[in-house]
C-alpha cells in the first residue's frame, strides 16, 4: 500500500482529477510563498523547512496507516509520535541544540513558516486516528479514509498556515471533498468584507499601536513616568489583540472564498467578565486544542491516579500544566513559563471560586462591569511577559507599574 492511498479504495473517499488538482494547488501555493522567501533572505533554508513540513506530514501519514493497521501499537507508537513532532518544534527554538545536532545553527536566513501551527494539528491527527474501536468518532472515520494529499492540504492549509486558525481535520476534510463549489455573490461580498476588516485590524490599527506598545527601551528610560509605561501596556494589548485577531479575519475570510469555512478565533475578548470567559473567546481554537490534548487528559490521569479527593491540587496541576505548555508552545523562554504561570493560577483560582459559589448557592457578587474591567487588567498585565525580552526586564516593568 502506497502513502498516497491509506486506505482501501471507495466510492466515498474516490478523488476527482478537479479535488486532486486542488490538493497539489495548495503545496504548490507553499512552494511559491517558499521560493519567495528564498529570494528575499538569499537561503534555501526556506525551501528546506517546506521539505521538512511535507516530511512530517507524510511520517505522521504513515504512523496513521500503521496504527490502523495495528491498533495495539497505539499505547507506545503515538507517545512516540508526540515526542518527535515536540522534539522538532524545540529543535527549531534553540540555538544551542541546532548546534549541538547539525553543528551549525540551521536557521540563520530562514524561518520555519507555520511549524507551531503544524505540530498542534500533526498531533492531533495522530491522537484522534487512534480512538479506541468502542469510540466510534467521526474524527477518527474521517482520518481513517484521508489521503496524504487530503493530509497534507490539511495540515499546510496556506490562508490558516502561519497563525491559524487551528481547524480539525474531521471539519475540514468534508468540506475539502465538496470542492470545487459554486460560491454565491452574497459569500463573496462577505468573505471580501472580512478580509478587508482584518486587513485593517492587522496593518492599520496593531501597526499604528505599536508605535507605542510596550517594549524594553520604554521600561528601561528613566524618563518614562508610570504613567506612560501603562499607556504602553495598554497599547500592547490591544496591538497584540488586533494582529491575531486581524489575521484569523482575513485567514477565514481567503478559505472562505475557495469554500472552506475555518472556526472563529476571537470573540470580544476583552469584554469577558472572567479569565475563564476570556479564554473561551481569546484564540479559541488554540484554547479548545489546550483544552482537548492536554488539559481533559491530564486531569483525567491524575483522577484515576490519585481519586476525587484530591480533586483541588489535581485541578491545580492541570490548570497550570496547560497554560505552561501555552507559554512553551508560544516561545521556549523564562517570560513565557512565567505567563504560563500567570495563566494557570489564575484559572484555578476562577474555576475554585465559581465552584464554591455554586455549591453554596452564592449570586454573583461582581458587578459584570467591574468583572470585565478586573478580568482585563489581570490579562494585561500579564502581557508584560509577552512583551519583554526577559524576566529582569519584565519584573522592573511591574515595578515601575507601581511607581517603584
Amino acid at each position: 500500500m502506497s502513502l498516497e492511498t491509506l486506505h482501501e479504495p471507495s466510492l466515498e473517499t474516490t478523488q476527482t482529477p478537479a479535488r486532486a488538482s486542488l490538493y497539489w494547488l495548495i503545496i504548490a501555493a507553499l512552494l511559491a510563498v517558499a521560493a519567495l522567501l528564498m529570494q528575499v533572505t538569499n537561503s534555501f533554508a526556506n525551501l528546506a523547512f517546506f521539505a521538512a513540513s511535507l516530511g512530517m506530514v507524510a511520517g505522521v501519514a504513515l504512523v496513521v496507516q500503521n496504527l490502523h493497521k495495528n491498533p495495539a501499537q497505539r499505547r507506545w507508537l503515538i507517545p512516540l509520535t508526540i515526542v518527535v513532532l515536540v522534539g522538532i518544534l524545540a529543535a527549531s527554538r534553540f540555538t544551542r541544540l541546532q548546534v549541538f545536532l547539525f553543528g551549525k545553527e540551521i536557521a540563520v536566513n530562514g524561518e520555519w513558516i507555520g511549524l507551531s501551527y503544524l505540530v498542534l494539528r500533526l498531533i492531533h491527527v495522530v491522537v484522534d486516528s487512534a480512538k479506541p474501536d468502542r469510540a466510534k468518532t467521526d474524527q477518527k472515520e474521517v482520518v481513517k479514509r484521508a489521503s496524504f494529499g487530503e493530509m497534507a492540504a490539511y495540515a499546510l492549509f496556506p490562508p490558516s498556515l502561519i497563525a491559524g486558525p487551528i481547524h480539525r481535520i474531521d471539519n475540514f476534510l468534508p468540506q475539502l471533498r465538496r470542492l470545487p463549489r459554486s460560491i454565491s455573490p452574497i459569500e463573496v461580498v462577505s468573505n471580501l468584507e472580512r478580509i478587508g476588516i482584518g486587513f485593517a485590524k492587522k496593518f492599520v490599527l496593531a501597526d499604528f499601536l505599536s508605535l507605542f506598545a510596550l517594549n524594553a527601551k520604554v521600561v528601561n528610560n528613566p524618563n518614562v513616568s508610570p504613567l506612560v509605561v501603562w499607556l504602553s501596556l495598554f497599547a500592547f494589548a490591544f496591538r497584540l489583540y488586533f494582529d491575531f485577531a486581524g489575521y484569523s479575519d482575513m485567514a477565514i475570510g481567503v478559505a472562505g472564498l475557495i469554500g472552506i469555512r475555518l472556526p472563529e478565533n476571537f470573540a470580544n475578548p476583552y469584554a469577558q467578565t472572567n479569565i475563564t470567559r476570556f479564554w473561551q473567546s481569546w484564540h479559541m481554537s488554540l484554547s479548545s486544542w489546550l483544552r482537548d490534548y492536554i488539559f481533559v487528559p491530564v486531569s483525567r490521569f491524575l483522577l484515576k491516579r490519585f481519586g476525587a479527593k484530591r480533586t483541588a491540587l489535581i485541578m491545580a496541576i492541570s490548570h497550570i500544566t496547560t497554560m505552561v505548555i501555552a507559554g512553551l508552545w508560544h516561545a521556549f523562554t523564562l517570560p513565557f513559563i512565567v505567563w504560563g504561570l500567570w495563566h494557570g493560577v489564575g484559572l484555578f483560582i476562577h474555576a475554585q471560586w465559581s465552584r464554591m459559589a455554586h455549591q453554596r448557592g452564592w449570586q454573583t457578587i461582581v458587578p459584570s462591569g467591574v468583572g470585565v474591567i478586573l478580568t482585563f487588567m489581570f490579562v494585561t498585565i500579564g502581557w508584560v511577559f509577552f512583551a519583554l525580552p526577559d524576566l529582569q526586564t519584565s519584573f522592573r516593568c511591574l515595578a515601575r507599574l507601581i511607581n517603584r
